[in-house]
């Protein structure tokens, strides 16, 4: 922070919102809080607008501020900003889902998803998701979706495979594969 000019810039804003993010990473919520809300006040005095956005998408997700997290995601929109879609819609579904409402969480995940598919980041964020949405089916009770999901995420090479084959073992057990031998069990080659 040494090295930045005291003087609000997109620059300032850019760096303050991504020391935000990766204090928020680091779970230290209160201080990526006050990074954000720092960044936020950068980005609007001098209109960087998808540093406004990425500002607001970890300030809401600090607080579970649905508002800000939708405002996030209109930003990311406005501005063609892909990384910041895709991270919004993250954002979004897991405070709707934080917050009880996995139901409304589910079409908000399945979206991002979706987005990152078409922006070319499946592999990488979108696995992510995929592994969200399939935990949230699961949650609902949607068994044969969440297999769906998981079944299809596993077959592409992934940066979450712990995470997909983690909610695999909970559908997997839920079925009652701790009564069979696991041999048995239906799992995905890979």
């Amino acid at each position: 922070m040494r090295i930045l000019p005291a003087t609000p810039s997109a620059e300032r804003a850019r760096v303050l919102a991504a020391q935000a993010q990766w204090l928020l990473l680091a779970d230290r919520y209160r201080e990526a809080e006050r990074r954000a809300t720092e960044a936020l006040a950068v980005a609007r005095t001098v209109g960087a607008r998808a540093e406004e956005g990425h500002a607001l998408d970890v300030l809401g997700t600090c607080t579970t501020d649905i508002g800000h997290l939708e405002q996030a995601l209109r930003i990311a929109e406005e501005v063609g900003n892909p990384e910041g879609i895709v991270r919004a819609y993250n954002s979004l579904g897991a405070a709707l889902s934080y917050t009880g409402r996995t139901r409304e969480a589910v079409p908000v995940v399945r979206q991002g998803l979706l987005v990152a598919r078409g922006l070319g980041l499946e592999r990488a964020i979108g696995s992510y998701l995929a592994a969200i949405l399939a935990g949230e089916l699961f949650e609902l009770g949607d068994w044969e979706g969440s297999d769906r999901v998981l079944t299809e995420a596993l077959e592409r090479d992934t940066n979450q495979a712990g995470l997909l084959h983690g909610t695999k073992g909970r559908l997997e057990l839920g079925r009652g594969a701790s009564n069979r031998p696991a041999s048995t069990w239906n799992w995905p080659d890979g």
